[in-house]
Order: C-alpha cells, then sequence, then structure tokens
C-alpha cells in the first residue's frame, strides 16, 4: 500500500513549502537587487513584478484547479515555483532577475487554491473550516518563519544568494517531486463539469441523503458563534445610557430588527402576527435582491471606497515586508543577509500569533469600524517611530507590533468588503479587491521605493499616511453611519404604520 497522506494535509504543506521558499527569498531580494546595479525605479520593479505575474497566477491557477482538480494544480505549482527558485541561482543582471521574479509570481498564485482545498475538504461532512482556514494560515506564517532561517543558515556557511537559491530549489524540488508516490490523488486528475452536471449531481446526493434517513450535520461551532453575538447585541443595548449613541457592530442590524418585531403582546396575536410575517417577508425579499456586477457598481461610493482602502492596505504590508530588512543595512550597518532575514522571522512570527485569537476578537468586541481605526492609528504612530530607533533590537521589535496589527487588518478588510457589498456581489467584489491590492502591490515599490532613498524620514510619513488614508475613507463608508436604538424602533414603527394602512 505504501505511505499514505490525507489530501488536506497535502494542501498545508503545498502553501508551506511555497511560502518558505517565498520567505527566504523576500527577505534579501532588495539587497540583492542592489547588489546587481539596480536603480531606484529597477528595484521597485524587481520588488512588485512578483505581485503583477501574481495576477494572472491567481486567475490561471484557481481556472486550473476547478478544471483538473485542486491537488494536481498544487503539485503543479510548488514544483514550478520550485523551478523558479532553482534558476534564480543562474541570475547574471538586474534583468534576468526581474523576469525570473514574474516567473515566482506566476506560480505564486495558490493561496486561494489551498484555501478552496479546505472549503472543499470541509464540506464532506467534517466541518471543521474556520480550525482548518486558521490552520493553513498558521502553515503560511511558519513558512515565512522557516524560509529566512536557511537563508541564515547559507549566510553562515558563506553561501552567496545564487548558490542559496540554487541548493534551496534543488532540495524543494526533489522534496515536491515525492509527493507523486506519496498521494494519489495528484495524479488522478477530473474533466470540467457543466453547470447542469453538478445540478443533477446536487440532487442525486440530496435524494441519497433522504433515502439513507440521515440528517445533514450542523456546524455546532457556527450555531454558538451565532448564539453569541445575539446576546453581546442584547447587552450592548442595555448598556447604553444615551440613545443616540453610535452602535457599531459587524453585521447584527438585522438581527436587531427582527428581534425587536418579535417582541410584542401575544395577546394580541393575529393583528400583530399577521404585521410581523409581513415585516419579515418584505426583509427577506429585500435581502435577496440581487445586484448586477458591472462597472457602475464599482463606482458607487461605498464600494469605491472599499477598493481604495484594499489599495493603501496592501500598499503598507508589501512596503513593509520589503524594506525592513533593507533598513538594517542601510540605518544600523548590519550585514544584510543574517539580519535581513531575522526581520522576515519577526514578521512570520507576530503573523502566527495573530492568526489564533486576536484577528477574530478585534471585529468582534470592537467592530469593524472602532478596531479598524483604532489599528490604523496605532500603526500610523508605530510606523512613523521607526525613524527614530536607536538599535535594531527595538526596531524588530516595532516591526513585530506592526506585523501583529496588519494580520488583524486583514482580516478586517474581508469582513469589510461582505459587510458593504450588496446582495450577490461579494465573492466578486472580494475578487477585484484582490486584483487592486496586486495592483497596490506592483505598483507601490516602483513609487515609493525612490522615496525611501532620498527621504528616510519621508519614507516613514508617506506610510503612515497611508494608514491615515484608510481610517479617512473607512470613516466616509456607511459602516460609519450612526445607528440608534431609536432610529431602529422608529423604523420600525413606520414600517408597522405602512402595513396596518395597506390591511
Amino acid at each position: 500500500m505504501g505511505l499514505r497522506v490525507k489530501p488536506i494535509r497535502f494542501a498545508f504543506w503545498s502553501e508551506f513549502l511555497l511560502i518558505t521558499l517565498y520567505g527566504a527569498i523576500v527577505s534579501v531580494i532588495a539587497d540583492t537587487g542592489r547588489k546587481y546595479g539596480a536603480g531606484e525605479v529597477e528595484l521597485g520593479i524587481i520588488v512588485g513584478i512578483y505581485s503583477f505575474g501574481a495576477i494572472f497566477g491567481d486567475y490561471i491557477m484557481g481556472w486550473a484547479s476547478d478544471t483538473i482538480g485542486r491537488l494536481p494544480v498544487l503539485f503543479i505549482a510548488d514544483l514550478g515555483f520550485a523551478t523558479s527558485v532553482l534558476l534564480t541561482g543562474l541570475i547574471e543582471n538586474k534583468f534576468y532577475l526581474m523576469i525570473i521574479r514574474f516567473v515566482n509570481g506566476l506560480f505564486g498564485g495558490i493561496l486561494p487554491v489551498g484555501m478552496a482545498t479546505v472549503a472543499d475538504y470541509s464540506k464532506k461532512g467534517k466541518n471543521e473550516y474556520n480550525s482548518l482556514m486558521s490552520k493553513i494560515l498558521q502553515f503560511i506564517g511558519l513558512g515565512f518563519m522557516v524560509g529566512p532561517i536557511i537563508f541564515i543558515t547559507f549566510a553562515e556557511l558563506n553561501m552567496s544568494f545564487k548558490n542559496s537559491c540554487l541548493y534551496l530549489g534543488i532540495s524543494f524540488f526533489i522534496f515536491t517531486l515525492l509527493w507523486n508516490f506519496v498521494i494519489p490523488e495528484i495524479r488522478q486528475t477530473k474533466k470540467a463539469s457543466s453547470k447542469n452536471d453538478k445540478q443533477a449531481k446536487d440532487f442525486e446526493e440530496d435524494i441519497e441523503l433522504v433515502n439513507s434517513g440521515e440528517e445533514p450535520e450542523i456546524d455546532q461551532e457556527i450555531i454558538d458563534q451565532i448564539t453569541e453575538n445575539v446576546k453581546q447585541t442584547k447587552q450592548e443595548f442595555k448598556n447604553l445610557d444615551n440613545e443616540d449613541q453610535a452602535v457599531d457592530l459587524l453585521s447584527n442590524d438585522d438581527n436587531e430588527d427582527d428581534e425587536d418585531d418579535v417582541d410584542v403582546d401575544v395577546d394580541n396575536s393575529k393583528t400583530k402576527n399577521s404585521k410581523i410575517k409581513v415585516n419579515m417577508e418584505e426583509k427577506v425579499e429585500s435581502l435577496e435582491e440581487k445586484h448586477d456586477f458591472n462597472l457602475k457598481l464599482l463606482l458607487q461610493k461605498d464600494i469605491f471606497l472599499i477598493l481604495c482602502i484594499q489599495f493603501f492596505y496592501n500598499a503598507v504590508q508589501i512596503i513593509f515586508i520589503y524594506v525592513s530588512p533593507l533598513i538594517v543595512s542601510d540605518i544600523f550597518g548590519l550585514d544584510p543577509s543574517i539580519y535581513g532575514p531575522i526581520s522576515s522571522i519577526v514578521v512570520g512570527f507576530t503573523q502566527v500569533i495573530s492568526t489564533f485569537k486576536f484577528t477574530a476578537w478585534v471585529p468582534e468586541k470592537l467592530g469593524i469600524l472602532k478596531g479598524w481605526n483604532i489599528l490604523g492609528l496605532l500603526n500610523t504612530v508605530l510606523l512613523f517611530s521607526l525613524s527614530f530607533m536607536p538599535n535594531v533590537w527595538l526596531y524588530f521589535l516595532v516591526v513585530g507590533f506592526i506585523s501583529f496589527f496588519l494580520t488583524a487588518h486583514h482580516s478586517i478588510a474581508g469582513s469589510l468588503t461582505i459587510y458593504l457589498a450588496p446582495h450577490g456581489t461579494a465573492g466578486r467584489l472580494s475578487g477585484m479587491g484582490q486584483i487592486v491590492g496586486a495592483a497596490a502591490k506592483f505598483l507601490t515599490p516602483i513609487v515609493v521605493l525612490p522615496i525611501y532613498f532620498n527621504s528616510y524620514i519621508g519614507f516613514w510619513a508617506v506610510m503612515a499616511s497611508f494608514e491615515i488614508f484608510q481610517i479617512i475613507f473607512l470613516s466616509l463608508t456607511n459602516v460609519a453611519k450612526v445607528k440608534t436604538k431609536k432610529d431602529q424602533k422608529k423604523k420600525l414603527n413606520d414600517q408597522n404604520k405602512t402595513v396596518e394602512l395597506t390591511n
């Protein structure tokens, strides 16, 4: 029989292997570009062109995974990325480095595939989606730590960047190739099925479920979370001393309205129950109303502001990751081949720590607006304070806090898109957010890195202003509208009066 590994574990390790290679190179790529004579703009291209390649890679890998299967695509992407790292060990000039970085990005777009694998696996009665998704993010953070550690080891052995990439690429190519013999699912591809075939298959599965007398499993964790959210919302309203106090909730507005609908005098059952039923039906119809996804939708105020926030958030993240290793050489005069990777290790470590509880706690306890603004203000102060760090270890400490908060911002950004997107458009708007984020990761290094080389304080001032822009844009969205208990009750009373007049 041989060794067998569950497909979901391969998804974890696939993401881990790729991010390990990515994390190793990202910790020294900016300094390497300078060694090959790249100017300020050229260095920005070397840094950002990976994200440009990932724009195409995300789409190609996603389409291929739907067509031939998740695991074969993960396997091919890992082999391709390992090969591109191996070829990085043969670079001779800055232009070759640009090309190979673009190829890195093409094969690096497998994060959505790994998450789709988690979703597929969860649907098979496992009911583990939340825990599995957290686990895959933790594997990514671990990879971002392990890669730089490997490069530090190579540097201690006096190996050059080219030789490090050559050996690392060969090792991971062989290691990935071995998966082909361990997981049979890698060798099994599927034909693309039509929409009608999928509907027929789903119908057959439903019939089998009914005939077997089994009931579908319900994710108790989700039920518990919903119950807890309702309790928290009730308590918030009870604690309000001033009816005009703003209520900033994640997505509980409809729940509050529904609960007020049901809070009626049961003695007047016929009249009031009919009113409640009409109100509930109206709300369901409004929720189920779908919107067309087109250019006009993207220009709506809320949607446009979401995309702006996604741009500036990703701009801060990409520059922070690439420039942090440069600073240990330029400002503190330390060996970038050792202290650059240490900076990346700090980033990876704090990402892992943040994914355990903090990323979920912030929007649940503070709400989208308040949570985002607090994190944004903290990062604004911390980013600008990096201009005045007296030593590298205090610098690393601040880098860790910034990375910690950026990871929480990433979680809230997803919630923000879902919260403000019109019904039926959240998935496609999330995809547009990914495209805008990739554009930011490509363009920002080209524009901002020259500022870094001309003014260190000016560079961090620009980065801090990017955080301020996010706070301003979010404050202009509907999530910042003042919602009061009094307003909600007035809205319900108006609806009830309308129903009475109609009757």
